[in-house]
């Protein structure tokens, strides 16, 4: 070495030594790190502890005890047991984990937001013995992370709980009704001339008027009960620990404060009316789909009798023809299964950019007798009622399975149901299928949606890992109409979601979709998934969701889908 370099070498190695030491790098990234011996509960934290966590008694970070005193918010549960919590596990004694809390205040007087993320791992016996870590200040992302959380559950016009959060809401109603005697009961409030509003005085005046009423709905009820914006002109009202007559005798209220005073706008006042249609939750629905519509289904005959007018769900008028159709259409599936008469449709999913099909989404069809093909839609729901849709998927594994196989230039999406996505044997049967061909398997995209992960997110989780493990990736379809947020999707650790089509379908017009579907583009690709839009209608859709950073695009407009029948598809063994 030469002598000019020698004074260098000198420079970095002495005198500033500290600037490179791994205390330094730490605290300029804002973290720190700690080992935690659960056995003792001492907890060694780097030196720059306590100017990062911005704690003046160093006794209180020595144990997990003491730091625990000074969580402040953000856990269920103590901190030992939400880190030990974690099911992300990577091998037989170490498990990752990945936490948020707060401590106290910072020098703003703001909680000190904090992510604890690293492992643990298990002594001898297999009992939780090390948890080593790395905690990092995170408190302007939080407070963003958490803006961007409320736009994406809220409605941006009203401040009420959007579509995707009242259907979230009334499947908890579901729930919890199953563990008491307390009943539920869902309103649909229709305004019934905000078209002509619009029209007279504009979009903006329309804009006040939903506010306005969105305002005068809220004071109407209680602190239980909920109010959301179920579309541009709808709104959603969960009553709580109710009957039939309160719901009645609070609908009318609802219409008496919406007749008799008018809506003071920029423009001046507007008078306003609103339908009412309402359903009891339980007793006369079983699920949340049926729910909604039995709602919209009173609201129609409200409108259709008398605006101004709430009419309650009478299940007796149509509860005959309802369950023969059922009963109709079970045995249909049932004959078509034995007879090997399901097909599949194969519709294109394009890239937003070059518009070019990259994957095929697997949709059920079903040959008649006579030979006609007919859309699975029908079928579906009552299968899953009469639990007859495990054997509709397995038969969809298994035409997939041979489409792609005589395919290989494909990558297909394949839906799983809510009863499926906890179904060992539908896994040994995708196992089975594919005889561990990766050449298979990663052109395999397994669809699980929304409202079946959120049931059981710790058997979701296990059956995406599953999944994956065997080379397949895994799509949450119908995403934005239940309740995950972007953590339960890192946690369940799934590829891509495709937004539901409710949101994208309407979106030139409604200024609401716009926005929660920008609020979820940005929020995918901040997580790395690529995100599908479904019903994508027009020209003018396409650019707007290719703007938003939308990588894949679905819909009759960019293709149909075409018949995959084995007699076109198979070709024969001297020619393969």
């Amino acid at each position: 070495m030469s002598d000019t370099q020698k004074p260098d070498q000198r420079t970095v190695s002495g005198s500033k030594e500290a600037e490179f030491s791994l205390n330094a790098i730490l605290t300029a990234a804002g973290e720190t790190a700690y080992y935690w011996d659960l056995a003792s509960d001492r907890i060694v934290w780097a030196p720059n502890a306590p100017a990062i966590l911005n704690v003046n008694d160093i006794n209180l970070l020595r144990t997990g005890y003491g730091f625990e005193t000074l969580i402040s918010q953000g856990l269920s549960k103590s901190r030992r047991d939400t880190v030990l919590a974690s099911n992300r596990k990577m091998d037989e004694q170490d498990a990752l984990f990945s936490i948020q809390y707060a401590l106290g205040k910072n020098k703003y007087g703001n909680p000190l937001w904090l992510e604890d993320h690293g492992r643990w791992t298990t002594n001898d016996a297999g009992e939780p013995a090390i948890v080593k870590g790395v905690v990092r200040l995170i408190c302007e992302r939080y407070e963003k992370e958490q803006k961007l959380d409320f736009l994406s559950r809220h409605d941006q016009l009203t401040g009420q709980i959007n579509r995707g959060e009242l259907w979230a809401a009334i499947s908890d109603a579901f729930i919890l009704s199953s563990k008491s005697d307390h009943a539920y009961a869902l309103l649909i409030v229709g305004i019934n001339n905000l078209l002509m509003i619009n029209d007279a005085f504009g979009f903006d005046t329309g804009d006040e008027v939903i506010a306005a009423i969105a305002r005068r709905l809220r004071s109407q009820l209680r602190d239980t009960d909920i109010v959301g914006r179920f579309s541009s002109n709808k709104f959603g009202l969960l009553l709580s620990e109710t009957s039939p007559a309160v719901m009645a005798r609070t609908a009318e209220r609802l219409l008496r404060s919406i007749r008799d005073e008018v809506i003071e706008t920029s423009l001046g006042p507007v008078a306003v009316t609103v339908s009412i249609g309402g359903v009891m939750v339980p007793d006369q629905a079983e699920n949340v789909s049926e729910a909604f519509g039995f709602a919209l289904e009173a609201l129609a005959k409200a409108k259709a009798k008398s605006y101004d007018l709430f009419v309650p769900f009478d299940p007796l008028e149509d509860k005959k023809e309802v369950r023969k159709r059922n009963r109709d259409i079970a045995d249909e599936l049932i004959l078509a299964l034995r007879q090997q008469r399901l097909v599949l449709a194969l519709q294109p999913i394009v890239n937003s950019n070059t518009l070019k099909t990259e994957i095929h989404e697997c949709l059920l069809r079903i040959k008649k007798p006579d030979g006609e093909i007919v859309s699975g839609g029908n079928y579906i729901p009552v299968a899953e009622k009469l639990g007859l849709i495990r054997l509709v998927d397995y038969r969809v594994l298994e035409l997939a399975i041979d489409v792609a196989r005589h395919h290989p230039e494909l990558t297909l999406t394949i839906n799983v149901s809510g009863l499926t996505a906890t179904d060992n044997n539908w896994l040994d049967l995708l196992r089975s299928l594919t005889k561990g061909d990766l050449s298979l398997t990663n052109r395999l995209i397994i669809e699980i949606t929304e409202t079946a992960a959120i049931q059981d997110v710790e058997e979701s989780c296990l059956f995406v890992k599953r999944v994956k493990e065997l080379g397949c990736r895994v799509a949450m379809d119908d995403f934005g109409t239940g309740y995950n947020s972007f953590r339960n999707l890192q946690l369940l650790g799934i590829d891509m979601v495709k937004i539901d089509g409710s949101f994208v379908e309407n979106m030139l017009e409604n200024k609401d979709d716009q926005l929660f579907v920008k609020l979820l583009a940005d929020l995918a690709n901040a997580f790395n998934l690529e995100m599908v839009a479904e019903c994508v209608g027009d020209e003018e859709t396409i650019k707007m969701l290719r703007d938003m950073g939308v990588k894949y695009l679905q819909g009759y407009h960019l293709g149909k889908p075409i018949l995959a029948l084995p007699e076109d598809y198979r070709k024969p063994t001297s020619e393969q």
